[in-house]
């Protein structure tokens, strides 16, 4: 079953799969690095965790303080999160919904958080997430995205410095940009480097 496929049209049947299994975990728990450059909330902000997944950081960005929305692919990955915010008696919204579709959109979101979405997808889909991030956060907000640059098995998913570039070009304040330059056991048990930026809209 492993790789998912890097085509968007297979993309939501192969995820859609995948959180059909009877697994709680999925890719392990949150990084604590990651979790750490989230600011801590001023009154009545919100923000969006895309490509959920599970849920996982979105439910972190719940327990901080934020009003959290979580947008998601996959139709069993939403209803994992539902079944979680029920079971916590969260006011999480969530979203069934293929962000690239819906990258064009206005928001106004404090936080846009995304982790593992652009080594899921093929390169030419890099700029359409990266220009819906910036559309989907207010001015003086915050990006956090971390992806992986390379997974052992799959090869070079995201090119070094491509991102960063992308950042640039839509005239975000980079805050914090790191990749790795070698593969790492990841707590999810895969070996990669991952990259991961922190940027301000102006």
């Amino acid at each position: 079953m492993w790789p998912p496929p890097v085509d968007k049209e297979k993309n939501a049947e192969w995820w859609s799969n995948y959180w059909n299994q009877n697994f709680t975990k999925g890719f392990g728990e949150p990084s604590m690095s990651l979790i750490n450059s989230i600011p801590v909330p001023k009154h009545n902000a919100k923000a969006i965790d895309i490509a959920s997944g599970n849920g996982r950081y979105a439910f972190v960005l719940e327990k901080m303080g934020y009003k959290t929305t979580a947008i998601e692919l996959s139709a069993s990955g939403a209803e994992r999160i539902k079944n979680k915010a029920r079971v916590l008696s969260s006011n999480m919204e969530v979203i069934q919904a293929d962000f690239i579709e819906r990258h064009e959109e206005i928001n106004n979101f404090d936080i846009t958080f995304c982790s593992g979405l652009l080594e899921e997808i093929p390169v030419n889909y890099h700029k359409a997430v990266i220009t819906g991030l910036s559309n989907w956060t207010i001015k003086g907000g915050i990006s956090i995205n971390r992806y992986c640059l390379e997974i052992e098995g799959r090869g070079v998913l995201v090119m070094d410095d491509t991102i960063l570039k992308l950042y640039e070009s839509d005239r975000w304040e980079i805050i914090e940009f790191t990749e790795n330059k070698n593969l790492k056991m990841s707590k999810g048990g895969f070996n990669l480097r991952h990259g991961t930026i922190v940027a301000r809209k102006k």
